[in-house]
């Protein structure tokens, strides 16, 4: 039996030994978005893609286009950066918790905040250790017209962190599985609900180790 021990985070609860937590500032370098003043026709209309909240859901899996295009000069006049493909944006308001990972090069709004993978990150794995996340990431969330995550909370949030080929088997089990899921969701309209929510604790028990999950040891692809 796999050895556990207290991850001391209630939602996380129990993890393999021989995991740790890690500050998501740890793993990525965190990027902020801006809006290119929008009376300046200069700054639109471009070819960068230009990303917000609206623009993705977590089920897209990737975004790679949104509703607006900047131009280089809309890029320069504003706080906004051009994220690199393989990033996870993060909606940090309306809603809080949004996540999916860049499929090219694009900029975002102050609605969302980009994670830019470092060394020995899988980022298949942290999209999906993200995305069962978002009540929690609320509770760090303040704010009284609407309610928003600060860099510096989303920051320091902590999360599971297996090694790297842990990282990387994990994020190829749940993609088979979480695509078998979601055909049975497309086929089946009447069971949706608990489907997904057969899914979300699929990941949850995947992506912390838990014992109660299949082996994934024995279970991952080779």
């Amino acid at each position: 039996m796999r050895a556990m021990k207290d991850s001391g985070i209630e939602w996380i609860g129990e993890i393999p030994q021989e995991w740790d937590l890690r500050k998501i500032k740890t793993n990525f370098d965190i990027v902020a978005g801006a809006t290119p003043k929008s009376g300046e026709a200069s700054y639109w209309d471009g070819d960068i893609p230009w990303i917000t909240p609206a623009d993705y859901t977590t089920e897209d899996v990737y975004v790679s286009i949104g509703h607006k295009n900047i131009t280089q000069e809309g890029m320069n006049s504003c706080a906004t950066s051009l994220v690199p493909e393989g990033s996870i944006v993060f909606s940090k308001r309306a809603p809080i918790g949004l996540v999916a990972i860049s499929s090219n090069p694009l900029c975002t709004n102050q609605g969302c905040l980009s994670c830019i993978p470092k060394e020995s990150v899988d980022v298949k794995y942290y999209y999906y250790v993200m995305s069962i996340y978002s009540e929690q990431f609320d509770l760090f969330a303040s704010g009284t017209t609407f309610k928003e995550i600060s860099a510096v909370s989303f920051a320091n949030f902590k999360l599971p962190f297996p090694n790297f080929e842990t990282q990387s088997r994990i994020a190829s089990y749940l993609d088979t599985k979480c695509s078998e899921i979601d055909s049975l969701i497309a086929a089946n309209e009447k069971t949706n609900e608990l489907l997904k929510e057969q899914r979300q604790s699929l990941i949850y028990e995947a992506v912390t180790g838990k014992k109660e999950a299949i082996d994934i040891r024995n279970s991952y692809p080779k």
